[in-house]
């Protein structure tokens, strides 16, 4: 639709002089006040006068009189063009209105309209040649011209210098400019006249001032159908998203800056994925961003295009978004074309040709589609849709556009997956368990508080569960601004309980629009009704409201078609009229629907037929939800634990994943959900709760991991957004651990060996199974304190807003809580080391790049997952910790204090200090148990001062004679105290105190060898207390300094002689340490050893000759053969010289223990040993025994019994008696034989 020519008066301005004489015309180029015009208008003036041509509709009186000087500074001539550009800032509050300038160059033939003193027809003939303009200093050579063919009385008007210098040239049919004119331009041949063509000149030089210009005018002045520019484009979006709605303004939402910067990282990004989901339950304001969005870019400082529309304006026949929005487009032409003449018809563009206008400018058409759960049923069919998103998603791929898709959870798990791969923007922190999506929820804290601020609402005035809720906030104004207010005549509306819950909310706000409805229709009438009339009427209305609400239950987007509406909502009694102007109701494609879906859904609810809940498609998902919830609150939260019960078994049940589901599990699953993550307080629901955790666990373990049971919706971040207390919640994760599937090769741990002496993680958890932020590992730093200020070295990079992703595993929300509220969890997870049950690990490691094999950890439990868990987070909370595991009073805690031990001395140390002082006895046991572990590893001042009091504190106590042993022993070992209480401490040790290790006296042997060795003496040979030489002797053997391991050498002398069939065994034990302790130590053992083979009774040397059968270090092997000789040429002797040995009992035959000793020995050892070693050992014995007929016989029972009980054993002998039967004939006799046959693998 072309602009008339009065529509392009109101653009143009007469160029005079300062005598008043007129120099030319130009025409309004952009709202900063630049008017175009001829060069011929400001040729040799260095100062002018403008003046409105005429009086614009939209001025005041005496805008035709107004005049403007101009400077030469606001003049910018360009000569070179033809073109003069003039500037000034006091046009635009005299009502002129700028002229689109054409987006190209003009085809021949195009019928126009110039401006010469008056509006003439003209023809654009085409492209002017070898046109020249005659200036005041020179003539120039125009490129840039166009031709025009003039109508009778044409060429008069262009005459040289007459009133068409500088007037526009306008396209007949759309209005928009062309060029302009010019009288001094002249060709070489007969023409009608010229004009410059500006958008020509423009292209000529991009970087000039008319093409600034001209970009100016195509970003702020709208021109329509073939000539549409961003302009034009803009204002039709606009169009769209008012007619959408508007963004409340009384008071204007809170600002959410986390969804508005992703909004711009979407919008703006290069590269980006063309689909963003904004997902979100109803009233978390997904329509309220959107609105925001579509303000924002509209306002800001670079106007983006942006089209909005609803789900109810899909139809059925769409082939794809792209119909939608071409429709939507139109009907906003249609709409701007009613109201005004326009430059170009509006209704006369296609959805591609905006996308490229908008691409072209570098900010891309965005679509925002709110609710398109409304869309038609027949286009809700698995294969419409399916069709219907691959077609939006190749417009959106083609076009350059932009799509955000704002809907519910349960819409998106769907919907979302069947758009093609790549096309979805995957936001920092997407929503757990759905196709990557922007999530939309509660308000922050501070968010909320401030939005409080805004709706005037007090601390505290909403319940707790609903004091971040936006649609509860702003019902909640409004009803407590009504209640303030009250109605005319002193009627106020059903408020809200003090600290009201969503449901008493929607409740409150229903009674106060039906309230306000009522009035509406009593206005109509005359007499009004007042008072009890008032309040019938509005009775009557929310009737009707909930039959409205039940008509749309049985819809499938919930809308209520027009039939049913004025069915419902008559209009000839102003019913619907005082619906729609209160808005409970609104227009939604052909019918109508309820503005706030939450309100909707909560009426809805009432209505639900309980019975069809399992049937999938008896109603939508939102007002079945709502059904269960008023369930609980009519009758009771048992009923509503028997619903959710029986839907568990069909949520769970085996299958692919719910999004692509049968109907009937996913809605299961969808609904009991939707239910337990709304409810107020799920306590009462925690036997259905365990029952789904049990059921989830057993799916995972069967399909080998979570992530492959289809079950997303139950993830992790379901179970903390549980309304639960944190026993019920950690105990749900304890049943959910093993549904964790193998973790990923970034969760295993370092593969790469720590150095010498370090650890990857402190026994018993032998495996980091949640590393903790910020912390290095112990490979790296193995006592560095972790920090809060950044992340360490391999740490994960921080996220933005400072939050942390939604857990990906439940061990991870275990490991959230824990970190959020370290005091309250670990006692918690103290209760999970009773669960042996194991975790899922890796079914078939693969090898490593460089072909090492990889690092397997051991198998770990849900126990053990809970040590490393309090591991791995010990530092927030060390003291907590301990407490926390001494109460637990369980081995796999005392495993844990036993690691803290070593990691965490100074924590440990002040505990220690802390239950000494305790009067509960068993923190005082736990002061010793844990003081005595802790001391070798409390190498600070400050710690040993601390186990010091604690020592002395029990000390003190008379009470705790049972543990002054263990004080001592504590004492002694620093060596402060240890001068003090050396005496006391020998004195119990020898006494027998069970609570005095003879390790406790390892420091006090280097500083007074002798009292402490006489002490270790008195009590090896008194036998008092339980056994001590094992690990006495093993001590003493680890110690290497001369004049010790002399008086050591005594000790064992005398305590061999005293009781020898008491010490066999701790001696033997004791040289088979000293061999392996080095050169010095084998040359000051040899003396001993020699004698202990030659003159110590038989049970001492049966001990020694197993230990010098072993194979031992390289290093030691020769000594043991020589020591083995000695041995075995003794024995001779003593079968040769001896007949009844020195050392047998009296009346009894030879003594062969020794030489059966050695025997069993080989024959145990033989796999430790090469195989020819063991064949002389057992022919040495052998040949030893058959000397005498009873040692014949003795050796044959030995190999019997050992061919029957060492695996292996007998194959070996019957191999050598095989290879060599003449050697082994005299050694072996035929029983033995036979029996080595029969004997197992013989």
């Amino acid at each position: 639709m072309a602009l008339l020519d009065a529509d392009a008066d109101v653009a143009l301005v007469r160029i005079r002089d300062l005598a008043g004489r007129t120099r030319g015309t130009g025409f309004l180029a952009d709202h900063d006040g630049t008017v175009v015009t001829s060069h011929e208008a400001v040729d040799g003036a260095e100062r002018l006068v403008l003046q409105p041509l005429v009086q614009s509709p939209d001025a005041g009186a005496g805008a035709t009189a107004w005049t403007r000087p101009v400077g030469p500074g606001a003049i910018t001539p360009l000569p070179e063009t033809g073109l003069a550009l003039v500037r000034t800032d006091a046009l635009r509050p005299h009502g002129l209105v700028p002229l689109p300038v054409a987006a190209g160059r003009p085809a021949a033939g195009t019928a126009a309209r110039l401006w010469a003193g008056g509006w003439l027809d003209g023809t654009v003939v085409g492209p002017g040649r070898d046109v020249t303009y005659t200036a005041t200093d020179r003539v120039h050579l125009l490129d840039e011209t166009l031709e025009l063919g003039l109508c009778a009385g044409g060429r008069e008007a262009l005459r040289l210098g007459g009133p068409a210098v500088g007037g526009p040239v306008l396209d007949a049919r759309t209005g928009v400019v062309l060029g302009v004119l010019g009288t001094a331009l002249h060709s070489g041949r007969r023409t009608g006249g010229h004009a410059i063509g500006l958008h020509a000149v423009a292209e000529a030089a991009p970087r000039g001032p008319l093409a600034a210009l001209l970009e100016r005018n195509a970003a702020t002045v709208p021109a329509y159908g073939s000539e549409l520019n961003p302009a034009g484009a803009l204002r039709l979006t606009l169009l769209t998203a008012e007619a959408a709605g508007r963004l409340p303004r009384c008071p204007v939402p809170v600002e959410r800056p986390e969804l508005a910067a992703e909004f711009t990282r979407f919008a703006e990004d290069e590269g980006t994925a063309p689909v963003l989901g904004l997902v979100g339950d109803p009233g978390t304001g997904r329509s309220t961003e959107l609105a925001r969005l579509t303000e924002t870019r509209a306002t800001g400082p670079h106007p983006a295009p942006t089209v909005r529309l609803c789900g109810a304006e899909l139809r059925a026949d769409d082939d794809g978004l792209h119909t939608a929005v071409g429709r939507v487009l139109r009907s906003a032409g249609l709409t701007l074309a009613g109201a005004g003449r326009t430059a170009g018809d509006p209704t006369d563009l296609t959805p591609d040709a905006v996308a490229r206008l908008a691409a072209a400018a570098g900010r891309p058409l965005l679509v925002l589609l709110d609710a398109p759960e409304e869309m038609p049923p027949e286009l809700a069919r698995p294969e419409r849709l399916a069709a219907w998103t691959a077609a939006t998603g190749d417009w959106l791929r083609t076009a350059g556009v932009r799509l955000v898709l704002a809907c519910r959870p349960e819409y998106w798990e769907r919907t979302g997956a069947l758009f093609p791969p790549g096309l979805l923007h995957r936001p920092p922190r997407p929503l757990p368990g759905l196709p990557p999506c922007l999530g939309i929820g509660d308000l922050a804290p501070e968010a909320a508080e401030r939005a409080r601020g805004r709706y005037g609402l007090p601390p505290r005035a909403v319940a707790p569960q609903d004091a971040r809720h936006p649609l509860a906030l702003r019902l909640l104004a409004e009803v407590r601004e009504a209640l303030v207010q009250g109605d005319a005549d002193g009627h106020r509306p059903h408020g809200p309980a003090a600290a009201p819950d969503r449901p008493q909310i929607l409740d409150a706000y229903l009674s106060l629009v039906c309230l306000r409805i009522a009035r509406r229709i009593a206005d109509g009438h005359r007499p009004a009704p007042r008072g009890t009339a008032l309040r019938r009427l509005a009775a009557q209305v929310a009737g009707q409201v909930h039959e409205a609400a039940r008509r749309c239950l049985g819809t499938g987007p919930g809308t209520l078609d027009r039939t049913s509406f004025e069915e419902v909502f008559p209009p000839g009694a102003g019913w619907a009229a005082a619906v729609l102007a209160e808005g409970l109701l609104v227009p939604a494609g052909p019918g109508y629907r309820f503005a706030h879906e939450e309100l909707a859904e909560w009426l809805q609810g009432a209505h639900v037929d309980l019975d069809l809940l399992p049937v999938p498609g008896g109603h939508r998902i939102g007002p079945a939800v709502q059904g269960l919830l008023l369930l609980a609150r009519r009758e009771g939260t048992v009923q509503l634990t028997f619903r959710l019960a029986e839907l568990v078994p069909m949520a769970t049940a085996a299958g692919p994943p719910a999004a692509q589901a049968e109907d009937g599990r996913r809605w299961a699953a969808q609904l009991l959900a939707g239910v337990l993550s709304r409810v107020p307080d799920a306590a009462p629901y925690t036997g259905v709760l365990r029952l789904l955790a049990d059921r989830i666990t057993e799916r995972s373990l069967r399909a080998g991991g979570f992530a492959h049971t289809g079950l997303e919706m139950f993830g992790p971040w379901f179970w903390e957004r549980l309304a639960l207390a944190d026993e019920d919640r950690m105990d749900l994760l304890r049943r959910l651990l093993p549904a964790d599937g193998p973790p990923a090769a970034a969760r295993q741990p370092d593969r790469a060996a720590p150095p010498p002496g370090d650890r990857a993680f402190a026994e018993p958890p032998r495996v980091r199974v949640h590393p903790a932020p910020g912390e290095r590992t112990h490979a790296e730093h193995p006592h560095d304190e972790p920090t809060e200020e950044g992340p360490a070295h391999g740490a994960p990079p921080a996220h933005r807003g400072g939050t942390p992703p939604p857990p990906e595993r439940f061990l991870d929300a275990a490991a959230g809580l824990l970190r959020a509220d370290p005091e309250r969890i670990q006692p918690l997870l103290c209760a999970w080391f009773d669960d042996i049950r194991p975790l899922q690990r890796p079914t078939a490691p693969t090898a490593e790049p460089d072909g090492a094999a990889p690092a397997v950890p051991r198998e770990l439990t849900v126990a053990s997952a809970a040590q490393a868990l309090l591991h791995t987070h010990r530092r927030r909370a060390p003291d907590a910790l301990l407490e926390a595991l001494v109460a637990a009073a369980h081995p796999k805690g005392d495993e844990l204090l036993a690691a803290l031990a070593e990691d965490e001395p100074s924590a440990l140390c002040r505990a220690v200090d802390r239950w000494a002082h305790d009067e509960h006895p068993r923190r005082r046991l736990a002061a010793v148990s844990y003081g005595l572990r802790v001391a070798p590893h409390a190498t600070g001042a400050t710690d040993r001062a601390r186990l010091r009091q604690a020592a002395l504190r029990l000390l003190s106590r008379p009470e705790d004679e049972a543990h002054h042993g263990s004080a001592l022993a504590l004492l002694i070992g620093d060596p402060a105290a240890r001068p003090g209480f050396l005496d006391r401490a020998l004195a119990r040790f020898v006494a027998g105190d069970p609570q005095l290790p003879p390790t406790a006296f390892a420091g006090a042997l280097t500083d007074d060898p002798g009292r402490v060795l006489a002490a270790f003496r008195a009590r090896l040979i008194g036998d008092e207390g339980p056994p001590v030489a094992g690990p006495l002797l093993r001590m003493l053997a680890r110690l290497d300094a001369p004049e010790i391991a002399a008086r050591t050498a005594g000790l064992v002398r005398a305590y061999a002689g005293h009781c020898p069939d008491r010490a066999a065994h701790p001696v033997a034990a004791f040289v088979g340490h000293r061999l392996e302790r080095g050169p010095a130590a084998r040359a000051a053992l040899r003396p001993l050893a020699l004698e202990l083979l030659t003159g110590y009774p038989a049970p001492v040397r049966c001990a020694l000759a197993a230990v010098l059968v072993e194979p031992g270090s390289g290093d030691s092997a020769p000594l043991r053969r020589e020591l083995l000789e000695v041995l075995l040429a003794r024995e001779a002797w003593y079968a040769e010289k001896a007949p009844h040995g020195t050392y047998a009992e009296p009346g009894a035959g030879r003594d062969t223990r020794v030489l059966e000793a050695l025997l069993r020995a080989a024959a145990e050892g033989a796999g430790e040993r090469p195989e020819e070693r063991t064949r002389e050992l057992v022919h040495r014995a052998g040949t030893l025994l058959a000397r005498t007929p009873e040692g014949a016989a003795c050796f044959d029972r030995q190999l019997a019994e050992l061919g029957r009980g060492v695996p292996g054993f007998a194959r070996r002998v019957q191999g050598w008696v095989t290879a060599e039967p003449g050697e082994w004939e005299t050694v072996v006799g035929p029983g033995a034989r036979a029996t080595l046959a029969g004997c197992p693998g013989g």
